[in-house]
């Protein structure tokens, strides 16, 4: 995702003459509302030698960045009774709203005109002003994302005068029971089916081979060899047959799986034998299925052309022949009669799709066929321009949100709704289900300003205001630009002909810099681990790891950055609240999949950073509100990353519990702690929500803080490949010029240079070595 970093102080100045005598002093005050008409002069800062988001330029987050203007901006004039200036401490009713729509427009914001002024008025007695205001949406910058991956998306954004009105909420990726929920939960049941269909065959009626008979060819080319045996194919004989408890022929059960019935028994048992009590997750997207049907396809198609070298075997060359062509029934690939692996696996088109599951036995379907079995109706919304190779990523989720369980009893897979939380941290409080509803999209660039007054009795020209410019003769923080003479902190009153906004206006949301190196080239696979277990035997000096050596920046791609602990909403401080409607805390996952090309790829030298990839989120404060005022839980939230990434090395590798294809994608997780986030230098021009009773700033340090850019390098260590899951884990764990200043500067915030991913010990080195 992406965003743009230049210094803006910016200010607003409502410059105007206020009186409430019976001889006003202002010719402008209107004594039927009590307010008076002004200036709404606005000040931006073109500084840019710090950086403002999800790429540079949507976030602005870097040097140069277009200025992305100011829109659906709203300023509240609040009165604070028996209060001179001060910030808005706590929520409450605003005395009047101003709808004040695109404040700026894109590339406004220039060295030589950092101004517009705005005819406005404020009620009496205003001693402080609020500003909300976002970014416009802008178009998508990044090849194949839309403008919602690249700029962010938020589907509740409500500002209100009225106490706790105010709402900013993540936009919902996959919303349920949209139209795209219900297509999306009908390829679900149909790849379930599918894959139900193809493990649960059977043979319905005896079979009689004889010797000299071949299977009917699937494609040209080399007759496959015959059976060589005379034998009869029991009726009812089903795959699982072979992997049964005792490792016995189900031909002849006195005798021990033959060769080619054990592949198959093998087959069967590494399809529906999924890890879940470990943690395991078994990739099940599009792709993820036709990387793992080319496998199961190559093996059958060994099994298939094989000479067989007993009556048994020739049965399971029989048996492998029928799931070949059922494969072939629902898949496109380059086959072959000689026993060769098949290559180029991909789906064959919907309708094909549908109807090879429309024509499967009732022999062979799962019994019962219960909810997760697909229903005509649900069938019928899936189309030919489905893409089911893509899927789910063609609705905009991360591949391991798609990813399958086993049911044994029905002998049935289906997709779990319910993500796995294994050792993956502390869920925010809520229904503690997650699930495809529960990625969002990135936040939008949002605006936020809480400031004192200061005002003036004397008329000023739009000149006379500082102009924010670093450059400029006038600086807004200069105290000297704001003579005590003229200038009182305090409200609004009949005498008053100009008012400033004193602090800046800021940034109302955090922003994620993340970066990936290699702190060696050389990475060890899982190999060792997951060999031992499949065969306790195996002595520590067996089955070593591989070694994958990095040799190019595209061996390891990043494509997506997904960060846990996400409340979806924050309230009119941009802090962490409830669902309005339900008054429970919601929380998911922030899935910024528009990564910037030079951001994808990992330069092969050791301790060198790639590009950055920028991601606006949520402050993340973790605390309780009690009479409008936020107490600190003692502990901040340590945050679960995971790094989607491509594996384009040309090696297949063993992560924690299973194979990881070349060409496939896998996850690595890194947590952040605020406890070692560094030093935080807070700022002097403005203050940071929460607030506390002496409206000074609390200063609790969190992951992501508004205004503040987390700095974060996730480093591929010796070992991390051998934590790489196939599918997503669970990740819970995981101003302007009234003189209104905008301030577009991003704070430094924590800053994490070396971050683990997975782990940095050998994940399958014996506990004494």
């Amino acid at each position: 995702m992406k965003v743009n970093r230049i210094i803006l102080l910016s200010a607003i100045a409502l410059t105007g003459l206020i009186s409430c005598q019976r001889e006003p002093v202002n010719p402008n005050f209107d004594a039927s509302t009590n307010e008076v008409v002004t200036s709404l002069v606005l000040n931006f800062d073109t500084n840019s030698n710090t950086q403002t988001k999800m790429s540079g330029d949507a976030t602005q987050a870097e040097l140069n960045s277009t200025f992305r203007g100011i829109t659906d901006a709203q300023l509240m004039a609040i009165i604070k009774e028996d209060h001179n200036g001060e910030i808005l401490d706590k929520d409450q009713d605003a005395a009047k709203v101003y709808n004040l729509a695109t404040v700026l427009s894109p590339s406004s914001i220039t060295s030589s005109n950092s101004r517009r002024v705005l005819e406005m008025s404020l009620p009496l007695k205003t001693n402080t002003l609020l500003f909300y205001g976002r970014a416009p949406q802008g178009t998508a910058d990044v090849t194949g994302m839309t403008a919602k991956d690249c700029n962010g998306y938020l589907d509740t954004l409500v500002i209100s005068g009225t106490a706790d009105k105010t709402r900013f909420g993540y936009g919902v990726r996959l919303a349920a029971g949209s139209d795209d929920y219900l297509r999306f939960r009908a390829v679900e049941k149909l790849f379930g089916g599918l894959l139900s269909c193809l493990l649960n065959l059977s043979v319905p009626t005896a079979v009689n081979l004889t010797a000299d008979a071949s299977p009917a060819p699937v494609t040209s080319g080399t007759t496959v060899k015959p059976y060589g045996f005379d034998v009869t194919v029991p009726a009812g004989l089903f795959w699982a047959d072979y992997a049964n408890a005792n490792k016995t022929s189900p031909i002849t059960p006195a005798d021990d799986l033959h060769p080619l019935e054990l592949k198959l028994a093998n087959l069967y048992k590494q399809m529906t034998s999924i890890n879940t009590a470990d943690g395991e997750l078994r990739a099940a997207s599009g792709d993820a299925l036709c990387l793992t049907i080319q496998d199961l396809w190559s093996v059958i198609n060994g099994i298939r052309c094989a000479e067989p070298t007993c009556p048994e075997e020739a049965v399971a060359k029989y048996v492998a022949e029928r799931i070949y062509i059922n494969i072939s029934n629902v898949f496109n690939g380059t086959q072959n009669d000689n026993g060769l692996p098949v290559t180029g696996v991909v789906f064959k088109s919907p309708s094909a799709v549908i109807a090879a599951l429309n024509g499967v036995p009732n022999s062979i379907r799962p019994t019962p066929s219960d909810a997760e079995w697909p229903s005509a109706s649900e069938l019928a919304l899936i189309t030919d321009s489905e893409n089911l190779n893509t899927f789910p990523a063609s609705y905009g989720l991360p591949r391991g949100a798609a990813y399958i369980g086993f049911d044994s009893g029905k002998k049935l897979f289906y997709y779990p709704q319910n993500f796995n939380t294994n050792a993956m941290g502390t869920p925010i409080s809520g229904s503690g289900i997650y699930g495809p509803m529960s990625y969002y999209y990135p936040a939008e660039l949002l605006y936020f300003g809480n400031s004192p007054i200061s005002t003036c009795d004397t008329d000023k020209a739009v000149d006379d205001y500082p102009n924010g410019n670093g450059n400029g003769t006038g600086q807004w923080f200069n105290t000297g630009s704001w003579p005590a003479a003229e200038w009182s902190k305090n409200y609004v009153a009949a005498s008053t002909r100009a008012v400033a906004m004193r602090n800046s206006i800021n940034y109302g949301v955090a922003l994620l810099n993340t970066k990936v190196q290699y702190s060696t080239l050389s990475l060890k696979d899982n190999n060792h681990a997951i060999q031992k277990a499949l065969n306790p035997s195996i002595n520590d000096n067996e089955e070593p790891n591989q070694t994958i050596t990095v040799n190019n920046a595209t061996d390891f791609q990043l494509t997506g950055v997904i960060i846990g602990q996400q409340n979806r909403f924050v309230g009119w401080d941009f802090l962490p609240t409830v669902n309005q409607t339900t008054n429970v805390a919601e929380s998911g996952f922030v899935y910024d999949r528009a990564i910037p090309e030079a951001s994808r790829n990992i330069p092969a030298t050791a301790n060198t950073p790639s590009a950055p990839n920028y991601t606006l989120l949520f402050d993340n404060f973790n605390g309780t509100a009690a009479g409008g005022y936020w107490t600190p839980s003692a502990d901040q939230q340590v945050v679960s990353v995971a790094l989607e990434f491509y594996n384009n090395s040309g090696k297949d590798f063993y992560g924690l519990h299973n194979v990881i294809r070349n060409g496939g994608y896998f996850y690595l997780i890194g947590q952040l702690d605020p406890a070692n986030g560094g030093t935080i230098t807070w700022p002097t021009t403005h203050v940071i929500p929460p607030y506390k009773a002496d409206l000074t700033q609390d200063n609790t340090k969190r992951v992501f803080m508004q205004d503040f850019t987390t700095n974060v390098t996730f480093t591929l260590g010796e070992y991390s490949l051998q934590y790489a899951y196939l599918t997503v884990p669970d990740l819970r764990s995981s101003s302007l010029t009234l003189g209104l200043s905008v301030d577009i500067k991003w704070e430094t915030g924590c800053v994490f240079d070396n971050v683990p991913l997975g782990g940095t010990t050998d994940h399958g080195a014996p506990a004494n070595p």
